[in-house]
């Protein structure tokens, strides 16, 4: 019989993009990174995906850290969201949540026992970012430092959360992604995490943490429907973009808010049956 833990996989692993992620999935790691999350002491989520050619970030990402970060600042977890200047601006103005810069007394005022990397561009062979088509985004990128040093330091917890191969984590999986993903060759991300969560999309990642999380906490931590709408759109309206139409629309991915939030239904369902089954017994 299918687990709970891989029922969510399955679930959060629809594929509406036809980008091939379920190709990339490593069983297990949702489970294991909730087990790892339950003990943490704190927590950075590092998150926010520019698109270049429009100078902004874009809906997928952000939401789903903040719904994260929530989810574990209601389990006692102190949780710091950390992005770049541009999405932080965008989220600030949102006012999504606060949110620190990649500064590097970050490290002197709070070390993280986790680091949760939700749709962060993640360094290629060639040293460079870039986006699913194979444009580069950049050379440099603070965030992807800090997780770097979170990966080389003793005793840090890392996890990815990705739906394109180009991501934080992937480096797991780049062989599969070389092999698999359109143009993967070239952006796959050789940054690897301990624990890698793969989704349709990145924001489907993290509700389906939250979902693992929620069953072994015996509470739902999940974001209501209409928390979820919104965090898209007021990140939309502080001047976000749909990553895949590069349009300022409420939609995340080219999905719109029907198909995306059908996903969060399903995860609440399965977490709604898993009580009443528990009280049963």
């Amino acid at each position: 019989m299918e687990s709970i833990d891989a029922q969510i996989e399955r679930i959060i692993s629809l594929d509406p993009g036809g980008r091939g992620v379920g190709s990339l999935l490593v069983a297990g790691d949702l489970a294991a990174a909730a087990d790892e999350l339950m003990r943490a002491r704190r927590v950075w989520i590092l998150t926010g995906f520019v698109i270049p050619a429009l100078k902004t970030g874009e809906t997928d990402g952000p939401p789903g850290a903040i719904s994260l970060a929530s989810g574990l600042l209601r389990l006692g977890i102190p949780t710091t969201i950390v992005t770049d200047p541009l999405n932080g601006v965008i989220m600030d103005r949102a006012g999504l949540s606060e949110v620190e810069f990649p500064l590097p007394e970050l490290w002197r005022k709070e070390r993280p026992t986790h680091v949760v990397a939700i749709e962060r561009p993640g360094r290629a062979m060639d040293g460079r970012f870039h986006t699913m088509d194979g444009k580069v985004i950049s050379q440099e990128d603070e965030v992807a430092c800090l997780f770097d040093r979170a990966s080389a330091e003793e005793g840090i917890v890392t996890i990815g959360i990705g739906d394109g191969g180009n991501e934080i984590g992937m480096g797991k999986v780049f062989e599969r992604v070389v092999r698999s993903i359109p143009h993967g060759e070239r952006i796959a991300s050789v940054v690897s995490a301990d624990r890698l969560i793969v989704a349709g999309t990145s924001n489907w990642g993290g509700w389906g943490l939250l979902a693992s999380l929620s069953i072994r906490a015996r509470n739902d931590l999940l974001p209501t429907d209409e928390v979820a709408r919104d965090d898209v759109t007021r990140f939309v309206a502080a001047g976000g973009v749909d990553g895949r139409t590069g349009r300022s629309e409420g939609s995340v991915d080219g999905l719109g808010m029907d198909e995306y939030l059908a996903v969060l239904r399903e995860l609440r369902m399965l977490i709604n049956d898993s009580r009443a089954t528990e009280s049963m017994d």
